[in-house]
């Protein structure tokens, strides 16, 4: 039984993950049993940001589990919550900010911890040094935890690839992405992980080619080009459409998020699959075998 760290437990993800795994229904791996799911995780270690009212608190006191029959499968409810990590976890899953992700990727690579990371917003030195750390130890990183964009994701390849490569058909693509009014990046990361999939399919780099703002007198579009579209309001937890404007039709593919536990499932599906892998850095396509 791997030991599960979860950074940023008072967070909004740090909680619906805490939640999804003490839910007397929790299934690891895609199993339906819970006998499958204890076998694979054991929370041992949750962290707060410094200054967190609830440093030094009980797991069972400031978190308490949902649901009849919660709380009682196998995780030890006497953890209590730190600001920083100690040594007590094989993997930790980090939905945190970039500078706390990137110090508790250091951390990691240090003491041969595997880390699944779900933050968002890190620039290009960033990645490549959290690709470095791959080498090292177990690196898994999504923009996006869902099983559903995991595979819009690899739909877009499929698509991009049969209209423009195969078929030369001259198409316009745009993402269109939604989300809550607190979300503090833009476009998403999951929207810039699409982009990048549809860049790559059409051997060019994403930076070349995406046009992130439109305003004034702009112009014809330019041809080639990936254009992102943000909104920010209220409670969306997630949606996303990958739009190909073509002469006399149009092809879209959407996902739209409506529970943010599709994410904590995801994210704890994942650090199930690489508590039990070799250094690597690891994507859900990996993991899904969507190729």
């Amino acid at each position: 039984m791997a030991r599960l760290a979860i950074a940023g437990i008072g967070g909004r993800m740090g909680q619906s993950i805490y939640h999804c795994l003490m839910a007397p229904d929790s299934v690891a791996a895609g199993n339906n049993s819970r006998d499958d799911w204890d076998a694979g995780l054991r929370l041992t270690v949750a962290t707060a940001k410094p200054g967190d009212k609830c440093i030094g608190q009980l797991l069972s006191q400031t978190c308490p589990p949902l649901g009849d029959g919660a709380g009682d499968v196998g995780h030890d409810m006497a953890v209590t919550i730190t600001s920083s990590l100690s040594l007590d976890f094989d993997v930790l899953i980090d939905f945190t900010s970039v500078s706390a992700s990137m110090t508790h990727l250091a951390f990691c690579r240090e003491q041969q911890k595997a880390i699944v990371i779900g933050t968002t917003g890190f620039n290009a030195s960033q990645i490549d040094t959290i690709r470095d750390a791959a080498k090292d130890i177990p690196v898994f990183m999504s923009a996006n935890m869902s099983m559903g964009v995991n595979l819009m994701n690899a739909l877009a390849a499929q698509a991009t690839h049969a209209l423009i490569n195969q078929m030369q058909v001259t198409a316009d693509i745009e993402m269109v992405e939604a989300h809550h009014r607190h979300k503090v990046d833009a476009p998403s990361g999951t929207a810039l992980m699409i982009g990048e999939t549809v860049a790559a399919t059409l051997g060019k780099a994403l930076p070349d080619i995406a046009v992130k703002s439109r305003d004034g007198l702009i112009g014809p579009r330019e041809s080639g080009t990936i254009g992102f579209s943000t909104i920010r309001g209220g409670d969306v937890v997630g949606e996303h459409t990958l739009t190909f404007y073509m002469a006399g039709e149009r092809f879209e593919i959407s996902h739209r998020a409506t529970d943010r536990s599709i994410f904590a499932r995801g994210a704890l599906f994942a650090a199930n699959a690489i508590s039990k892998k070799s250094a690597g850095f690891y994507t859900m396509r990996d993991l899904l075998g969507f190729n």
